[in-house]
């Protein structure tokens, strides 16, 4: 059975007229870039002296300074009570140990402040660091149990061989920044030759 609709003749043939009008449909119209502005520059916030800006208030300046300051100083209470309790907790459960533990503590400074320790890049030396971290975390489980800890000839000897530890852990990374230094200039000195 035929389609009504296909037996009749569409006097208005739309590929046609497409095919046709290529020509027009093809020139790019060029755009008054002013007369757009223009029509656009009314509806935006514009100082006439100071060009284009957002207005935020000064409520919000202050919110986020006050937000910056709080949590500065939320930042160092914190350090400070960390830092804080582990002296206190240390003087106070093994008093015998606090100026051992003192002279210890000013001799490792001392070690990195030589070494320039934190400029050190941690991937060159990635096993030594790894070591110190290792160190530092059980450092810290001790210091977290230190109130519980009952034999306290034992977690003294502990406490010393953890500094024992990390000077030697800093004598071998200082023999490794010498060593690759040496290899390093070795190198340029065969390049140079």
């Amino acid at each position: 059975m035929p389609d009504k609709h296909h037996d009749k003749q569409d006097p208005f043939d739309l590929e046609q007229f497409v095919k046709d009008q290529q020509p027009v449909f093809n020139q790019v119209e060029q755009l008054d870039e002013n007369a757009l502005w223009k029509r656009i520059q009314p509806h935006t916030p514009k100082s006439p002296d100071r060009g284009w800006k957002i207005e935020l208030g000064n409520y919000w300046k202050w919110s986020i300074a006050a937000s910056i300051l709080l949590l500065v100083t939320i930042g160092f209470y914190f350090g400070q009570q960390i830092g804080s309790a582990k002296q206190i907790a240390l003087a106070d459960y093994l008093p015998d140990l606090q100026e051992e533990a003192e002279s210890y503590q000013q001799l490792i400074l001392q070690k990195q402040e030589d070494l320039n320790f934190s400029e050190i890049n941690p991937q060159l030396y990635q096993e030594i660091f790894e070591e110190f971290k290792f160190l530092e975390q059980l450092y810290q489980e001790m210091m977290e149990e230190l109130p519980a800890f009952s034999d306290q000839e034992k977690l003294i000897q502990s406490l010393k061989k953890y500094y024992e530890r990390k000077l030697f852990l800093l004598e071998k990374l200082n023999r490794e920044i010498e060593k690759n230094k040496k290899q390093q200039n070795e190198e340029e000195n065969a390049t140079l030759m």
